[in-house]
């Protein structure tokens, strides 16, 4: 029998037209021993070189030759892999006999010819063989595409799951929980699970049904679960068929891995229709990969990652949903334990302004850095992938694009947040952003600007700006695509695979100025594209409504992460030379104002050091949480957070009327800034009013301390002093009220009427008696001893 070369074509129907089978698989099984080949471009069968690799179609070239009149057994396959032998023979009578014969009409044989060397031209006839066409498409995953795990959000028992709330996180001593304390596992049963996989393709009109395995890279079949719930391992899940449409049918699936972040990797899903004559098969690959974020907060330096956290590191914080409330139960009921990560707003010592020789404590927040992990993918696997994109039956290019696009935000409710007074406080801020990376190979198919270790240079497109706070060499974010490994989840002990990390870094930013925000956090990878197309959203146990049934795509983020706390840190009591300089600050840049140059700067200092000091001394809350009751309400004060002293003031100076910025709530320098501005400006100037009316030929320490006395009593509302036209001299008379409750005596003096005394280490009285019995021997008179420090 004469040798021959042998040219594939395929049939959809017995006696249709035929097509060439170009750039596909082919096993040719002959005597029982199979051998597998590949078509080229004309559908010529080609064999693998000497050395080279059975899964990568570039390394076959040399023409295939057998003799006419041989039996053969065919099949074939449009995959980016040849199907693993073993999986071959699970559909029965899949291969197709046919006898190789040469056809009427000769079909011309190419000759390779050498280009410099004498070449002898032997004829080879080329023999056809037609066998049925595969009537198999994978339509989702996309071949030789990054195949998707995903998470389900968090639910709300995962926060409380396992701790006590509202009243019964109290007892008479205070809380049963320690705040900030280490926080137990949650249950299994209230962590995220991870979403279900659609698979979607087509298959002949014929099929009854259809049946779906996947396969890792050495062939083996990864173990699945029927659904979310199930605890048994099963082989294979059979799709969903749709209405025929034409010579093809629809089917769907869900994929749920029993094990998945041992499943990550290269893998193929065998497609196998029942009812169809004779049996079909098909292998398509992709590369699953557990997609997952984390947040990070870089070294003090700012130059170097912290590992990720996790479940391990969440601790207990207790806030209150609502406030005020009427009774301690009430509030009490309001109380809720939550398990957290928490971040700090901590405290550097930084120039009070650019340029200025003067440090100060400065409030800065975590130096984050946002990470995507690809777990199951590496260098070596992503060069194997996009070397096989060009050798696709329809050819893609090799280069791996992401899309991200990203949200974090910060949101916090003050404990006057239930009042519906114009001065409550209460924020909600986002900060979104977007983020592309291109990774390409070089000409030695590898990917370009790897570095020695691991991160890619130029991979973030347009390249990232360096943030100059709060350190000036901060790091940029990178794109490592080796010697990283991350754990699939967040669960303590959860297994390790390789990854591939994309960072981001979340800019708390006004503008381009840094800015300072705390409470509750969220951080979500809104949308994730690979290659231009988003990444599927998967099927959700139940949709975040908490509703039934499944959740379309795109109706809610890629990934995203529990909420989190950001707390604040107060820098060391007293602030003083944070004060100081803020109030040097002011007055260096007043110098002309009449108002101003009434006191010494060191006076300046020193007043504004005892009315802070008075007001609240800290930024944020030191004393724990608690239920603290005002004017017949209870407020829940959360630890940590700004404080707070009712009715709304807040911060270090109790900014309340107008009402606390969000600057004001969360940075100690910005707060204290505008309480000096408040404190010189608003009621030295509005007491200078007073008081300038009323001048001595030559300023005097009475004068200077009646206008002390007068603008601090301002800095807590209504007036101190007032001019006695008889005595033309400064007598004690509050604009204050004098009862503590105009409709209840028995509640003595207003204690507000002490507050100059208290800021002053003065002892003015106010009141005599107690009770209904108070007296108030007004006017009182402004004596040597009414005056103030520092006059």
């Amino acid at each position: 029998m004469p040798a021959c070369q042998v040219v594939v074509q395929t049939q959809s129907a017995p006696g249709g037209p035929t097509a060439t089978l170009a750039n596909a698989w082919v096993y040719w099984r002959e005597g029982g021993n199979l051998t597998v080949l590949r078509t080229n471009q004309d559908g010529r069968l080609v064999s693998l070189s000497s050395g080279g690799d059975a899964t990568r179609p570039w390394d076959y070239g040399p023409f295939f030759t057998t003799t006419t009149g041989t039996q053969v057994e065919l099949f074939h396959g449009l995959g980016a892999r040849p199907a693993p032998s073993a999986r071959l023979s699970d559909p029965p009578n899949v291969f197709a006999p046919r006898t190789i014969a040469l056809p009427a009409t000769p079909v011309a044989t190419p000759t390779p010819v050498a280009p410099t060397s004498p070449n002898t031209l032997t004829a080879v006839p080329t023999a056809v063989v037609v066998i049925p066409a595969m009537p198999i498409r994978l339509t989702n995953p996309v071949e030789l595409s990054l195949w998707p795990v995903l998470w389900e959000p968090a639910s709300g028992s995962f926060a409380t799951d396992g701790l006590n709330q509202g009243a019964a996180l109290w007892t008479g001593a205070g809380l049963t929980v320690t705040e900030n304390g280490p926080a137990a596992a949650p249950a299994a049963g209230v962590r995220p699970k991870e979403r279900g996989l659609r698979v979607a393709g087509t298959v002949a009109a014929g099929a009854t049904g259809v049946k779906l395995q996947v396969l890792d890279r050495n062939g083996s079949v990864l173990a699945l679960r029927q659904t979310s719930a199930s605890t048994t391992d099963v082989t294979e899940i059979a799709g969903t068929l749709g209405a025929a449409a034409g010579a093809d049918r629809p089917f769907e699936a869900t994929l749920y891995f029993a094990r998945p972040a041992d499943a990550f990797g290269a893998v193929q899903i065998a497609v196998r229709p029942d009812g169809l004559t004779p049996a079909q098969m098909a292998s398509f690959a992709c590369h699953l990969v557990g997609v997952q974020i984390a947040l990070v907060a870089d070294t003090a330096n700012g130059q170097s990652r912290n590992p990720p956290r996790g479940e391990a590191q969440e601790v207990i914080i207790v806030d209150f949903l609502d406030s005020p409330q009427p009774t301690q139960p009430a509030i009490s009921a309001e109380t809720r334990a939550r398990r957290m990560l928490a971040y700090d707003i901590t405290n550097r010592q930084r120039p009070l302004a650019p340029g200025s020789a003067t440090q100060v404590d400065t409030p800065e927040m975590p130096m984050w850095m946002a990470e995507l992990h690809l777990l199951g993918l590496d260098q070596a696997a992503l060069e194997d992938l996009l070397l096989r994109r060009p050798h696709l039956a329809t050819p893609r290019q090799g280069t791996l694009e992401l899309s991200l696009s990203w949200t974090l935000d910060l949101s916090w409710d003050g404990p006057d947040v239930g009042t519906g007074s114009p001065r409550l406080y209460q924020y909600n801020a986002s900060f979104p952003g977007t983020q592309a990376v291109r990774l390409a190979l070089d000409a030695q198919n590898h990917v370009a600007g790897v570095g020695s270790s691991g991160d890619v240079t130029g991979a973030i497109t347009p390249a990232p700006a360096q943030l100059s706070f709060p350190v000036s060499n901060r790091r940029l974010p990178l794109v490592v695509v080796n010697g990283q490994s991350r754990a699939w989840g967040r669960q303590s002990g959860a297994t390790s695979r390789e990854a591939l990390l994309v960072e981001w870094q979340p800019a708390i930013v006004s503008g381009t100025t840094e800015i300072i925000r705390g409470g509750d956090g969220r951080i979500a990878l809104a949308s994730l594209s690979v290659d231009g197309r988003r990444a599927d959203a998967g099927v959700f146990t139940a949709p975040a409504s908490g509703a039934g049934g499944s959740t379309a795509a795109g109706s809610t983020a890629d990934a995203e992460l529990p909420t989190f706390r950001v707390r604040g840190v107060n820098p060391p009591v007293p602030a003083t030379a944070l004060i100081d300089a803020l109030v040097e600050e002011y007055v260096n840049a007043h110098a002309a104002v009449a108002s101003v140059t009434a006191l010494t700067l060191a006076c300046w200092q020193q007043t504004v050091r005892l009315i802070l000091a008075h007001e609240a001394g800290h930024q944020f809350e030191h004393r724990g949480a608690g239920r603290r009751r005002y004017a017949g309400q209870y407020h829940g004060h959360e630890q940590d957070m700004p404080i707070f002293g009712p009715p709304h003031g807040y911060g270090y100076g109790q900014h309340d009327n107008p009402p606390v910025s969000d600057d004001g709530a969360w940075s100690v320098v910005a707060n204290i800034r505008e309480s000096v501005r408040r404190v010189i400006q608003d009621k030295g100037g509005s007491a200078w009013g007073l008081i300038s009316g009323h001048l001595p030929a030559a300023m005097n320490q009475r004068t200077r301390a009646a206008y002390q006395r007068e603008l601090v009593r301002r800095y807590n509302g209504g007036t101190e002093l007032r001019w006695n036209a008889t005595s033309n001299d400064w007598e004690i008379f509050p604009t204050v009220a004098q009862w503590a409750n105009n409709a209840d005596h028995s509640q003595g003096a207003n204690p507000r009427l002490l507050y100059p005394n208290n800021v002053l280490g003065t002892a003015v009285v106010y009141s005599n008696g107690a009770g209904a019995a108070a007296t108030f021997p007004w006017p009182i008179a402004f004596t040597a001893a009414s005056y103030g420090p520092g006059t």
